[in-house]
Protein backbone atom coordinates (compact mmCIF):
# COMPACT_ATOMS: atom_id res chain seq x y z
CA UNK A 1 0.00 0.00 0.00
CA UNK A 2 2.67 2.56 0.66
CA UNK A 3 4.40 2.05 -2.80
CA UNK A 4 1.24 2.92 -4.39
CA UNK A 5 0.20 5.67 -2.26
CA UNK A 6 3.85 7.66 -2.46
CA UNK A 7 3.57 6.84 -6.56
CA UNK A 8 0.49 8.26 -7.83
CA UNK A 9 1.29 7.81 -11.60
CA UNK A 10 1.56 4.31 -10.84
CA UNK A 11 -2.38 4.74 -10.48
CA UNK A 12 -2.43 6.94 -13.87
CA UNK A 13 -1.14 4.35 -15.48
CA UNK A 14 -3.25 1.53 -14.39
CA UNK A 15 -5.82 3.51 -15.13
CA UNK A 16 -5.28 4.72 -18.78
CA UNK A 17 -3.86 2.03 -20.81
CA UNK A 18 -4.27 3.95 -23.70
CA UNK A 19 -2.42 6.61 -23.18
CA UNK A 20 1.13 4.24 -21.94
CA UNK A 21 0.45 2.53 -25.58
CA UNK A 22 0.61 5.91 -26.88
CA UNK A 23 3.06 7.26 -24.99
CA UNK A 24 5.48 4.03 -26.25
CA UNK A 25 4.62 4.67 -29.44
CA UNK A 26 5.68 7.91 -29.61
CA UNK A 27 8.87 7.38 -28.05
CA UNK A 28 9.46 4.86 -30.82
CA UNK A 29 8.98 6.55 -33.70
CA UNK A 30 10.18 10.25 -32.35
CA UNK A 31 13.63 9.61 -33.44
CA UNK A 32 12.59 7.63 -36.99
CA UNK A 33 10.60 11.32 -37.61
CA UNK A 34 13.27 13.23 -37.22
CA UNK A 35 15.62 11.53 -39.47
CA UNK A 36 13.07 11.81 -42.18
CA UNK A 37 12.95 15.70 -41.42
CA UNK A 38 16.27 15.72 -41.92
CA UNK A 39 16.84 13.68 -44.70
CA UNK A 40 13.82 15.83 -46.46
CA UNK A 41 15.73 19.04 -45.34
CA UNK A 42 19.15 17.91 -46.76
CA UNK A 43 17.42 16.81 -49.93
CA UNK A 44 15.99 20.76 -50.42
CA UNK A 45 19.05 22.47 -49.69
CA UNK A 46 20.70 19.69 -52.20
CA UNK A 47 18.39 20.92 -54.77
CA UNK A 48 18.67 24.23 -54.26
CA UNK A 49 22.79 24.07 -53.98
CA UNK A 50 23.21 22.25 -56.71
CA UNK A 51 23.96 24.47 -59.59
CA UNK A 52 26.54 26.22 -57.57
CA UNK A 53 27.98 22.49 -56.30
CA UNK A 54 28.07 20.89 -59.63
CA UNK A 55 28.40 23.65 -62.32
CA UNK A 56 30.49 26.31 -62.91
CA UNK A 57 28.02 29.64 -62.44
CA UNK A 58 30.84 31.32 -64.54
CA UNK A 59 31.15 29.76 -67.88
CA UNK A 60 28.89 27.04 -67.45
CA UNK A 61 30.97 23.79 -67.92
CA UNK A 62 30.30 20.57 -66.15
CA UNK A 63 32.60 19.12 -63.69
CA UNK A 64 32.50 16.11 -65.66
CA UNK A 65 33.96 18.28 -69.20
CA UNK A 66 36.44 20.11 -67.17
CA UNK A 67 37.28 16.25 -66.26
CA UNK A 68 37.29 14.92 -69.33
CA UNK A 69 38.18 18.29 -72.01
CA UNK A 70 38.39 16.42 -75.13
CA UNK A 71 34.83 14.99 -75.37
CA UNK A 72 33.85 19.23 -75.79
CA UNK A 73 31.49 19.63 -78.19
CA UNK A 74 31.85 23.65 -78.65
CA UNK A 75 28.53 24.60 -80.05
CA UNK A 76 26.94 22.14 -76.85
CA UNK A 77 29.83 24.13 -74.12
CA UNK A 78 28.62 27.40 -75.47
CA UNK A 79 25.23 26.62 -75.46
CA UNK A 80 25.50 26.14 -71.67
CA UNK A 81 26.98 29.15 -71.37
CA UNK A 82 24.39 31.16 -73.09
CA UNK A 83 21.96 29.89 -70.94
CA UNK A 84 23.57 31.93 -67.72
CA UNK A 85 24.22 36.19 -67.78
CA UNK A 86 27.90 36.55 -68.72
CA UNK A 87 30.12 38.28 -66.31
CA UNK A 88 32.14 41.24 -66.55
CA UNK A 89 34.60 40.31 -63.79
CA UNK A 90 37.53 38.46 -65.28
CA UNK A 91 39.77 38.57 -62.42
CA UNK A 92 39.88 35.19 -61.88
CA UNK A 93 39.85 32.99 -65.11
CA UNK A 94 39.79 28.85 -64.81
CA UNK A 95 40.49 26.70 -68.06
CA UNK A 96 37.28 25.33 -69.32
CA UNK A 97 39.34 21.63 -70.21
CA UNK A 98 43.10 20.05 -69.45
CA UNK A 99 46.03 20.67 -71.23
CA UNK A 100 49.29 17.96 -71.73
CA UNK A 101 52.29 19.20 -69.57
CA UNK A 102 55.21 20.98 -71.88
CA UNK A 103 57.81 18.06 -70.56
CA UNK A 104 57.82 14.72 -69.12
CA UNK A 105 60.13 13.92 -66.44
CA UNK A 106 62.75 12.40 -68.78
CA UNK A 107 62.96 15.97 -70.38
CA UNK A 108 63.22 17.59 -67.53
CA UNK A 109 66.33 15.67 -66.70
CA UNK A 110 67.67 15.96 -69.99
CA UNK A 111 67.45 19.44 -70.38
CA UNK A 112 68.95 20.03 -66.67
CA UNK A 113 71.90 18.03 -67.81
CA UNK A 114 73.18 18.80 -71.33
CA UNK A 115 70.12 20.66 -72.93
CA UNK A 116 72.04 21.97 -76.13
CA UNK A 117 73.17 18.01 -77.08
CA UNK A 118 69.35 17.02 -76.53
CA UNK A 119 67.44 19.94 -78.65
CA UNK A 120 69.81 18.89 -81.52
CA UNK A 121 68.91 15.02 -81.09
CA UNK A 122 65.58 15.96 -81.18
CA UNK A 123 65.14 18.47 -84.03
CA UNK A 124 61.45 17.40 -84.15
CA UNK A 125 60.50 18.70 -81.39
CA UNK A 126 62.78 21.50 -80.95
CA UNK A 127 60.53 24.48 -80.77
CA UNK A 128 58.61 22.48 -77.47
CA UNK A 129 62.01 21.82 -75.40
CA UNK A 130 63.52 25.28 -76.10
CA UNK A 131 59.84 26.55 -74.18
CA UNK A 132 60.95 24.06 -71.79
CA UNK A 133 64.45 25.15 -71.23
CA UNK A 134 63.63 28.58 -71.27
CA UNK A 135 61.09 27.60 -68.21
CA UNK A 136 63.88 25.88 -66.32
CA UNK A 137 66.71 27.82 -66.87
CA UNK A 138 66.11 31.24 -68.98
CA UNK A 139 69.47 32.32 -69.06
CA UNK A 140 70.81 29.44 -70.69
CA UNK A 141 68.19 29.42 -73.31
CA UNK A 142 68.70 32.66 -73.66
CA UNK A 143 72.43 32.13 -74.61
CA UNK A 144 72.03 29.03 -76.85
CA UNK A 145 69.21 31.77 -78.62
CA UNK A 146 71.69 33.95 -79.37
CA UNK A 147 73.92 31.62 -80.64
CA UNK A 148 71.47 30.59 -83.14
CA UNK A 149 70.52 34.18 -84.00
CA UNK A 150 74.08 35.50 -84.68
CA UNK A 151 75.09 31.62 -86.76
CA UNK A 152 72.51 33.10 -89.18
CA UNK A 153 72.09 29.82 -91.03
CA UNK A 154 68.08 29.51 -90.23
CA UNK A 155 65.36 31.16 -92.15
CA UNK A 156 63.94 34.08 -90.88
CA UNK A 157 60.60 32.07 -90.15
CA UNK A 158 62.72 29.56 -87.72
CA UNK A 159 64.34 32.47 -86.45
CA UNK A 160 61.11 33.87 -85.79
CA UNK A 161 59.93 30.41 -84.26
CA UNK A 162 62.72 30.36 -81.99
CA UNK A 163 62.30 33.23 -80.52
CA UNK A 164 58.16 32.31 -80.06
CA UNK A 165 59.05 29.45 -78.60
CA UNK A 166 61.64 30.91 -75.54
CA UNK A 167 58.99 33.62 -75.16
CA UNK A 168 56.55 30.66 -74.63
CA UNK A 169 58.42 29.00 -72.42
CA UNK A 170 58.75 32.46 -69.98
CA UNK A 171 55.33 31.74 -69.57
CA UNK A 172 55.84 29.08 -67.45
CA UNK A 173 58.05 30.80 -64.74
CA UNK A 174 56.37 31.95 -61.54
CA UNK A 175 57.61 35.26 -61.59
CA UNK A 176 54.77 37.65 -62.52
CA UNK A 177 56.15 37.92 -66.46
CA UNK A 178 59.96 39.39 -65.42
CA UNK A 179 61.62 37.32 -67.21
CA UNK A 180 59.24 37.23 -70.38
CA UNK A 181 59.13 41.21 -70.20
CA UNK A 182 63.00 41.45 -69.93
CA UNK A 183 63.58 39.05 -72.82
CA UNK A 184 61.26 41.51 -74.67
CA UNK A 185 63.20 44.48 -73.69
CA UNK A 186 66.67 42.57 -75.11
CA UNK A 187 64.95 41.79 -78.21
CA UNK A 188 63.69 45.65 -78.61
CA UNK A 189 65.27 46.58 -82.02
CA UNK A 190 67.62 43.66 -82.57
CA UNK A 191 68.71 43.97 -86.08
CA UNK A 192 68.94 40.31 -86.47
CA UNK A 193 64.92 39.87 -85.69
CA UNK A 194 62.91 41.07 -88.19
CA UNK A 195 60.07 43.79 -87.00
CA UNK A 196 57.13 41.86 -87.59
CA UNK A 197 58.77 39.38 -84.79
CA UNK A 198 58.81 42.26 -82.41
CA UNK A 199 56.01 43.50 -80.46
CA UNK A 200 52.77 42.12 -80.16
CA UNK A 201 53.70 39.91 -82.47
CA UNK A 202 56.17 37.79 -80.80
CA UNK A 203 53.29 37.73 -78.02
CA UNK A 204 51.09 36.44 -80.04
CA UNK A 205 53.48 33.65 -81.69
CA UNK A 206 54.99 32.88 -77.92
CA UNK A 207 50.76 32.36 -77.07
CA UNK A 208 50.21 30.09 -79.97
CA UNK A 209 53.26 27.80 -78.83
CA UNK A 210 51.73 28.38 -74.97
CA UNK A 211 48.76 25.44 -75.09
CA UNK A 212 50.75 23.63 -72.21
CA UNK A 213 49.58 23.23 -68.67
CA UNK A 214 52.68 25.32 -66.95
CA UNK A 215 52.31 28.23 -69.08
CA UNK A 216 48.11 28.56 -69.57
CA UNK A 217 47.71 30.76 -66.87
CA UNK A 218 50.24 33.51 -67.62
CA UNK A 219 48.99 33.13 -71.14
CA UNK A 220 45.79 33.91 -69.99
CA UNK A 221 46.75 36.65 -67.99
CA UNK A 222 48.44 38.39 -71.27
CA UNK A 223 45.54 38.57 -73.03
CA UNK A 224 43.51 39.87 -69.88
CA UNK A 225 45.71 42.73 -69.65
CA UNK A 226 46.52 43.25 -73.61
CA UNK A 227 44.79 46.34 -75.41
CA UNK A 228 44.07 43.84 -78.15
CA UNK A 229 42.43 40.70 -76.32
CA UNK A 230 40.94 39.28 -79.51
CA UNK A 231 44.20 39.60 -81.68
CA UNK A 232 46.31 37.04 -78.92
CA UNK A 233 42.95 35.26 -77.73
CA UNK A 234 42.74 33.87 -81.50
CA UNK A 235 46.97 33.28 -81.58
CA UNK A 236 46.61 31.16 -78.18
CA UNK A 237 43.32 29.53 -79.38
CA UNK A 238 44.36 28.20 -82.69
CA UNK A 239 48.04 26.96 -81.35
CA UNK A 240 46.27 24.14 -79.64
CA UNK A 241 46.28 21.22 -80.79
CA UNK A 242 43.01 19.70 -81.40
CA UNK A 243 40.60 21.20 -83.52
CA UNK A 244 37.31 20.87 -81.27
CA UNK A 245 39.82 22.12 -78.27
CA UNK A 246 40.38 25.17 -80.79
CA UNK A 247 36.84 25.92 -81.24
CA UNK A 248 36.21 24.64 -77.86
CA UNK A 249 38.84 27.71 -76.60
CA UNK A 250 36.97 30.68 -78.93
CA UNK A 251 33.59 29.62 -77.26
CA UNK A 252 35.79 29.93 -74.02
CA UNK A 253 36.88 33.27 -74.38
CA UNK A 254 33.45 34.38 -76.24
CA UNK A 255 31.86 33.14 -72.82
CA UNK A 256 34.28 35.33 -70.95
CA UNK A 257 33.49 38.29 -72.58
CA UNK A 258 36.39 38.59 -75.22
CA UNK A 259 35.55 40.83 -77.77
CA UNK A 260 36.41 38.55 -80.80
CA UNK A 261 36.86 39.48 -83.90
CA UNK A 262 37.54 35.72 -85.95
CA UNK A 263 37.77 36.04 -89.45
CA UNK A 264 37.22 33.41 -91.59
CA UNK A 265 41.69 32.67 -92.25
CA UNK A 266 41.69 32.43 -88.82
CA UNK A 267 40.00 28.74 -88.86
CA UNK A 268 40.93 27.86 -92.46
CA UNK A 269 43.10 25.29 -91.36
CA UNK A 270 40.90 24.20 -89.12
CA UNK A 271 38.55 23.52 -91.74
CA UNK A 272 41.71 21.58 -93.52
CA UNK A 273 42.07 19.16 -90.52
CA UNK A 274 38.60 18.30 -89.80
CA UNK A 275 35.49 19.92 -91.61
CA UNK A 276 32.97 18.58 -90.06
CA UNK A 277 33.80 19.98 -86.79
CA UNK A 278 34.34 23.19 -88.07
CA UNK A 279 30.96 23.53 -90.07
CA UNK A 280 29.16 22.00 -87.02
CA UNK A 281 30.41 24.76 -85.10
CA UNK A 282 30.24 27.56 -87.48
CA UNK A 283 26.21 26.39 -88.35
CA UNK A 284 25.54 27.20 -84.47
CA UNK A 285 28.01 30.00 -83.57
CA UNK A 286 29.31 31.88 -86.54
CA UNK A 287 26.75 31.18 -89.95
CA UNK A 288 28.09 34.23 -91.32
CA UNK A 289 31.20 31.46 -92.20
CA UNK A 290 29.07 28.31 -92.71
CA UNK A 291 29.38 29.33 -96.65
CA UNK A 292 33.12 29.27 -97.01
CA UNK A 293 33.44 26.81 -94.68
CA UNK A 294 31.42 24.16 -96.85
CA UNK A 295 32.90 25.66 -99.82
CA UNK A 296 36.77 24.96 -98.83
CA UNK A 297 35.09 21.48 -97.28
CA UNK A 298 33.98 20.59 -100.83
CA UNK A 299 37.44 21.91 -102.27
CA UNK A 300 39.79 20.29 -99.90
CA UNK A 301 38.07 16.72 -99.71
CA UNK A 302 35.14 16.05 -101.07
CA UNK A 303 31.62 18.14 -102.55
CA UNK A 304 29.53 14.75 -101.95
CA UNK A 305 30.70 14.99 -98.23
CA UNK A 306 29.86 18.26 -97.59
CA UNK A 307 26.85 18.09 -99.44
CA UNK A 308 25.57 15.45 -97.30
CA UNK A 309 26.01 17.16 -94.52
CA UNK A 310 24.58 20.05 -95.55
CA UNK A 311 21.47 18.15 -96.45
CA UNK A 312 21.34 16.68 -92.77
CA UNK A 313 22.39 20.36 -90.81
CA UNK A 314 19.51 22.04 -90.70
CA UNK A 315 20.31 25.06 -92.67
CA UNK A 316 18.61 27.66 -93.81
CA UNK A 317 16.92 26.98 -96.66
CA UNK A 318 18.26 29.86 -98.86
CA UNK A 319 21.45 28.52 -97.61
CA UNK A 320 21.62 24.95 -98.81
CA UNK A 321 20.20 26.32 -102.16
CA UNK A 322 23.29 28.90 -102.63
CA UNK A 323 25.79 26.12 -101.57
CA UNK A 324 24.33 23.45 -102.87
CA UNK A 325 24.44 24.58 -106.54
CA UNK A 326 28.34 25.84 -105.64
CA UNK A 327 28.45 22.26 -103.90
CA UNK A 328 27.71 20.67 -107.61
CA UNK A 329 29.24 23.25 -109.60
CA UNK A 330 33.03 21.86 -107.57
CA UNK A 331 32.05 18.46 -108.22
CA UNK A 332 31.43 18.39 -111.95
CA UNK A 333 34.80 20.30 -112.37
CA UNK A 334 36.40 17.85 -109.56
CA UNK A 335 34.85 15.03 -111.92
CA UNK A 336 36.35 16.48 -115.20
CA UNK A 337 39.80 16.94 -113.72
CA UNK A 338 39.44 13.29 -112.37
CA UNK A 339 38.89 12.04 -116.10
CA UNK A 340 41.70 14.45 -117.28
CA UNK A 341 43.94 12.73 -115.31
CA UNK A 342 43.00 9.27 -116.04
CA UNK A 343 43.21 9.99 -119.76
CA UNK A 344 46.31 11.16 -119.57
Amino acid sequence: MRFVADEPHIHMARRNPTQQTSNAIYKTLNPHILAAVAILLIAVAVMILRPHLFRSSRWGFDAADIEHNTSLTPAATHQAADSRPRHDDRSIWKKPFRLPSLLTASERDALSSDPGSFLEAHPEEELRLLSGWAMLDPDAAHDWLNTQLDAGSASSVFRGDLIAAMAAGLLGRNDKLEALHEFFRATEDDPRILPKDQGEWILRNALSCAGYAETVENALACIRESSAPSFLAIGFAMGLEEVGTRLAALDYFDATNVPLEIDWHDIRDCVAEDPATVADWSLARHPDMLESVITAWALDRSPEEAAKWLSTSGADPRLLQSVGSQLETLRLHKSRMDRTEESD
